[in-house]
């Protein structure tokens, strides 16, 4: 049965904090009111998804003092996943702006609830399951773009588990918290469980160790990433003897990874044991990496008016050689900041190991730390807990590989199908130059430039840069003939510009390059940033060693 905040609450809620600022409170019950100061936030592209989740201890004043928080919040909560909140006869309280879900059990007190932001409502499809119990409840958010992305539906799982019959059993079992999900899902709670990933400086004895270890072992099993800061505790007992610790736990599935953004402890206190917890999401790019110029996007239609408009003087009649590498390097810098205004950059994806994830860091500390323990303790229940350690490590890492592998294969394109038959298949390991006198990459380049390129003789440039009079000026349609022998997929060089943009904007201003390269021709002078360069060793088959260049 669903049971909605805009149905009633206890009769007398307003007295009960008569401080607090008329958001929070429901003038008449069974209607909701938008005020200036309680306005839901709005999801659409690019906006963030902002969750919060909190144990109420089944207490009105603090259900009142988290949602009054939210009216001084940076990232205003869209859903709020509640753990023990206040039941007044069966009911929910209310909060406008918010509809409730809960899931009812005959003879059972609701121990987790959902409350979702009416914007959120009204712009998707929001359908709460519910499997018969009081402790544990879905919420399925259905639309057909979230985030700005092809993204058509998540799960949000709310729990409550307590301790079961003994000491290292809860109440929801780990099939149950963590189902495996091809779709993005995203398990809140609070847990009752200690383990070494969400809290590393604990101490933890072998009945804690015990109860946790199958709910991170299933959570390994299927790629759940436990998204807790580690070491930032989430429960300070009100008793000064307890110690406080990590029991508020959240997990997100690999679907939903790409998709988190934050975990934090950024709102005030509400008077519980427990600390509110925010949770969004947002785009997948979290680090990303450093942007390059997306030149299949260039704007060239603003763009050519100003390549028209823009004039390069020319150099001094009698240059100095600084005065000419000062000159010709102003102006192309000029011309390349002009290109790179106009185009968007884009960020290449992060190929070091893309399948590895926060939760798989934490499973390697606590496999090493646990198999240093066993090493020198006698405690029979020591190796037992290493050797689950040890296997739910490297199961992990093997879930991961497998999902990375197969989400790989099918997002696969006829470009990218030949990497993977190379991953397939296997590739001959790189062979680097092995040069005499030569043991850094510095070396190594110098070697092969000494010997490709044989230093010769220069001759002394003068001071002064005079003019060369049998030199014909540089035309466009020379310039036209040396573009048209280039690839345009050639790889660019160190200013990132490839031959096809350089086609273009001779095509749109054919002046342009030939009054910037015409005065190199008139003087004899290759200038210094021209002399650079990207290289990389190609791996010839056949090639049976690199020590020798040739």
């Amino acid at each position: 049965m669903i049971r909605s905040a805009s149905k009633g609450g206890p009769p007398l809620r307003e007295r009960l904090a008569p401080h607090l600022p008329r958001a929070t409170q429901q003038a008449q019950p069974g209607k909701m009111s938008y005020t200036s100061e309680s306005l839901p936030p709005e999801l659409g592209p690019g906006h963030t998804l902002s969750l919060v989740q909190h144990n109420c201890l089944g207490s009105w004043d603090v259900f009142l003092s988290l949602f009054n928080s939210f009216a001084s919040a940076k990232n205003p909560p869209i859903i709020v996943c509640l753990q023990d909140p206040p039941v007044w006869r069966n009911r929910l309280p209310s909060h406008s702006g918010f509809t409730s879900f809960a899931p009812s059990a005959t003879g059972r007190r609701r121990q987790v609830a959902f409350y979702v932001c009416r914007s959120l409502i009204d712009m998707t499809t929001i359908t709460p399951i519910f499997t018969g119990r009081s402790d544990i409840a879905t919420l399925e958010i259905t639309a057909p773009s979230l985030f700005g992305t092809t993204m058509e539906r998540f799960y949000i799982i709310n729990c409550y588990s307590v301790w079961g019959k003994s000491i290292t059993e809860r109440t929801i079992a780990p099939t149950l918290a963590l189902p495996f999900s091809s779709f993005p899902t995203l398990v809140v709670g609070d847990f009752n469980i200690h383990h070494p990933s969400a809290d590393p400086l604990r101490k933890h004895n072998s009945s804690e160790l015990m109860a946790s270890h199958p709910y991170f072992s299933r959570a390994a099993e299927y790629g759940y990433t436990l998204l807790n800061i580690p070491g930032v505790h989430t429960r300070f007992p009100l008793q000064g003897s307890s110690r406080s610790s990590v029991l508020d736990l959240a997990f997100a599935s690999p679907a939903l990874v790409p998709f988190f953004q934050e975990w934090a402890t950024d709102l005030p206190s509400t008077g519980s044991d427990h600390v509110p917890i925010s949770i969004r999401l947002a785009h997948p790019i979290t680090s990303p990496p450093p942007p390059a110029p997306n030149w299949v996007r260039t704007d060239w239609a603003n763009l050519e008016p100003q390549l028209k408009e823009t004039k390069i003087p020319p150099p001094p009649p009698l240059p100095t050689k600084n005065a000419f590498e000062e000159w010709f390097d102003f102006h192309l810098g000029t011309l390349i900041e002009l290109l790179k205004t106009h185009t968007p950059s884009c960020c290449p994806s992060i190929r070091a190991k893309p399948w590895w994830s926060p939760l798989l860091s934490t499973l390697r500390k606590e496999f090493h730390s646990s198999s240093q323990k066993a090493r020198t303790s006698d405690n029979p229940q020591d190796r037992v807990i290493a050797k689950l350690s040890k296997q739910g490590y490297f199961k992990a890492i093997k879930a991961a590989k497998a999902h990375h592998w197969k989400s790989f294969l099918a997002d696969a394109t006829p470009r990218t199908i030949w990497t993977a038959k190379k991953c397939a298949v296997g590739r001959v390991a790189p062979r680097f130059p092995n040069l005499p006198d030569a043991t850094s990459l510095e070396e190594v380049n110098q070697a092969l430039l000494r010997h490709f390129f044989p230093p010769k003789l220069l001759p002394i440039v003068p001071s002064i840069l005079r003019p060369y009079k049998g030199c014909n000026p540089l035309l466009p349609g020379e310039i036209t003939a040396a573009l048209r022998k280039c690839s345009s997929s050639s790889a660019p060089g160190p200013d990132t510009i490839p031959y096809s943009v350089w086609k273009r904007v001779h095509l749109k201003a054919p002046r342009l390059l030939a009054e910037l390269l015409g005065p190199l021709l008139k003087f004899c002078y290759h200038q210094v940033s021209m002399k650079k360069a990207n290289g990389i060793v190609l791996d010839k088959p056949g090639k049976p060693s690199y020590d020798s260049p040739a």
